[in-house]
């Protein structure tokens, strides 16, 4: 058989940990040839990205990881160390793979779910090295014209920013926000859906709390003076279960510490605005029981930080431009970000309005200093929990989540149905409230549809979609999680590979039951 080639996009790898690799070398196999036709094009370094060119490579194809950052891995290697697994039985193959050396790097006989940031970034560079796999660092996708498609629907060839082309039989797009996606003409959404538009209780709006937080006004008592920042002004609530334009928040995960050795403190940025941080003042005062962020506790004497409550690391309601942004506007935003969150954490430990009882719970923690040392001890990747999501073969929604009724399950899924509070809220004569919050359990494993990384046969027919997957908003609330990511990556790879073996251009001609096989074959957890 001809033998073709495989590309794969991803981020450059930097070691954080004690190697023999310099912390700032990106890891490079081999220089890609020019004017090469690849088996697999995968556009996106995240874990994902990863795990579809290791399986394209121990299915004989070869590989190139094309990246759009500094470091392989997403939020996997980006500060994520509290692993979102759910029920760690549903997690197989190479992504239970993954957390087997993660456990190794720690002396540990099996998976292990918690983990430092650069011990995931050294696990990531070994694969990469084992499997020889080629990886392309700092390269973007030419947005608006960067994909050349043919009259019936396959991608030819994809340009990037700096002119480099590449060309594939098969296109994998591993980001998270979908561009290589969008710019193929595929079907997508932003936002969230009704619930009439599948039949779903938990999506759209949520209901508005009517729990009066704290005062919405400058000045607190004085309408006339108008209204804190980050407020949502709504005259008339929108209907529960309605549709509109709200993405979940994002924030940092950021990697913290309290061993004085190995601690950065926090600095004032010098953007700062105080009338940011109003709404969580006023909290702590109506409250000061309440915590203001949650704290994971990982190897290394470390801490996995996230969000608690209505006024923490989430900036939301900030990024709605996000996801179909240019890289300028994202860049934006996530700059904006970076300065809220760290304004946040100097605010709750320095600021004198905070009772000093409350302030000394946080005055501790600093950055770890032997984490993203090539980025100012800042993580690279900004947690975007959920951007575009294609509207595909298949729709994965709340019912397929309660029903379990999918058919050609390519993974499984096990986590909450867990969205985060989407906007906070300003409502005529009321206080301050926020609306989006979703949290609810899955009482049971379910299936998650290979139709559901596939673009309809009408509009794309050699791409696969396993992070920005085929989802209503409620249903990515659960799927979204790294462990699924990996396995739903392994799928679009196997089934891209299994096409190319077989003589089939159209990925929607590969037969589930020989995707299947191969998949129990390989150890990924089906039922």
């Amino acid at each position: 058989m001809k033998n073709i080639l495989v590309v794969i996009f991803s981020i450059v790898i930097f070691c954080s940990c004690s190697t023999e690799q310099n912390v700032n070398e990106p890891v490079v196999v081999s220089k890609p040839p020019l004017n090469l036709k690849y088996d697999v094009v995968v556009y996106g370094g995240t874990s994902a990205g990863i795990i579809a060119a290791e399986q394209a490579v121990n299915m004989g194809k070869s590989v190139i990881l094309i990246c759009n950052s500094k470091r392989v891995g997403g939020m996997t290697t980006n500060g994520l160390g509290n692993t979102d697994v759910g029920k760690s039985s549903v997690v197989g193959g190479l992504a239970l793979d993954f957390y087997k050396r993660v456990g190794a790097n720690y002396n540990i006989k099996g998976a292990k779910w918690t983990f430092e940031p650069n011990v995931a970034l050294k696990v990531f560079n070994d694969i990469i090295r084992e499997k020889k796999i080629t990886v392309v660092y700092d390269e973007r996708l030419l947005l608006g014209s960067g994909v050349a498609k043919n009259a019936d629907g396959f991608i030819e060839k994809i340009t990037m920013e700096s002119g480099k082309v590449y060309q594939g039989s098969f296109f994998i797009d591993a980001t998270y926000e979908g561009d290589l996606m969008a710019n193929s003409g595929v079907s997508y959404i932003v936002g969230r859906e009704s619930n009439s538009t599948y039949g779903e209780t938990k999506n759209g709006v949520t209901g508005i709390s009517d729990v009066n937080i704290v005062d919405p006004y400058i000045t607190m008592g004085k309408p006339h003076s108008g209204i804190l920042p980050r407020l949502t002004h709504i005259k008339n609530i929108p209907a529960m279960g309605s549709g509109d334009d709200n993405v979940m928040p994002y924030n940092f995960r950021l990697c913290l510490t309290n061993v004085p050795e190995n601690r950065v403190l926090i600095e004032k940025p010098v953007e700062y605005d105080p009338m940011e941080y109003e709404l969580l003042i006023r909290s702590i005062a109506n409250d000061p029981s309440l915590p203001n962020w949650t704290m994971i506790p990982i190897p290394g004497n470390k801490y996995d930080m996230n969000n608690w409550g209505a006024f923490s690391s989430d900036y939301s309601g900030m990024n709605k431009l996000y996801p179909d942004g240019n890289y300028s506007v994202r860049e934006g935003i996530k700059k904006q970000h970076e300065i809220y969150l760290k304004g946040l954490l100097w605010t709750l430990q320095n600021e004198e309005r905070i009772p000093a009882s409350y302030r000394s719970k946080y005055i501790g923690y600093g950055l770890a200093k032997d984490e993203f040392i090539d980025n100012n001890n800042w993580p690279l990747e900004m947690y975007v929990r959920e951007a575009r999501r294609m509207i595909g073969e298949y729709v994965m929604t709340e019912l397929s989540i309660t029903n379990k009724d999918v058919e050609d399950a390519v993974c499984l899924g096990s986590y909450p149905m867990d969205s985060h509070i989407v906007q906070l809220v300003f409502i005529p004569n009321k206080r301050v409230n926020f609306e989006g919050s979703l949290f609810i359990a899955v009482n049971e494993p379910y299936g998650i549809s290979y139709k559901s990384i596939l673009p309809k046969a009408t509009e794309c027919n050699n791409l696969l979609v396993p992070v920005c997957l085929s989802s209503s908003h409620v249903a990515f609330s659960s799927i979204r999680m790294e462990p699924q990511f990996m396995m739903l990556a392994q799928a679009a790879a196997t089934a891209a590979c299994i096409a190319i073996n077989n003589g089939t251009a159209d990925i929607h001609d590969v037969k589930f039951s020989d995707l299947q096989t191969k998949l129990l074959f390989d150890g990924q957890v089906l039922k």
